[in-house]
């Protein structure tokens, strides 16, 4: 029986509307902002049709897996939520905090660290500003 009629690839209907990206980092990063956004959780995902990365929710086996706390707090060691997680992600890609106390304490032990250096920095200076005069007068 011969078919009739024009035939129509489903996979263009599927991705008609849809941001492509060429790269899963791009799509990823996207993807974390979005769900900062809306506080639902996006994923970014390759397509099988057009073989470019799009942003979708996740689906029940997904949600479960994110939801695990499968990174720590990076002060305390602690559980962190994909909420934590991902504003984590948005701030800087490394640091995420199980409690805004961790993430104000870590702040500080950072501020500290960063005066410190720059008081070193500025004693070296000095000691070398001292040196420069007495070199020179003798």
């Amino acid at each position: 029986m011969p078919i009739y009629g024009e035939w129509h690839n489903p996979g263009i209907r599927r991705c008609y509307g849809k941001v492509r990206f060429k790269r899963i980092e791009t799509a990823t990063d996207v993807a974390a902002r979005m769900s900062l956004k809306t506080g639902e959780v996006l994923i970014a995902h390759q397509c099988p049709d057009c073989l470019r990365f799009h942003v979708g929710h996740a689906d029940p086996t997904q949600l479960l897996i994110r939801d695990l706390p499968s990174i720590c707090c990076f002060r305390c060691k602690g559980p962190i939520t994909l909420a934590q997680k991902l504003k984590g992600m948005a701030r800087d890609g490394i640091h995420a905090y199980c409690s805004e106390k961790c993430e104000q304490e870590d702040r500080v032990r950072i501020e500290r660290r960063r005066r410190r250096k720059q008081a070193q920095k500025e004693r070296k200076r000095r000691r070398k500003m001292e040196r420069k005069p007495a070199e020179g007068s003798g």
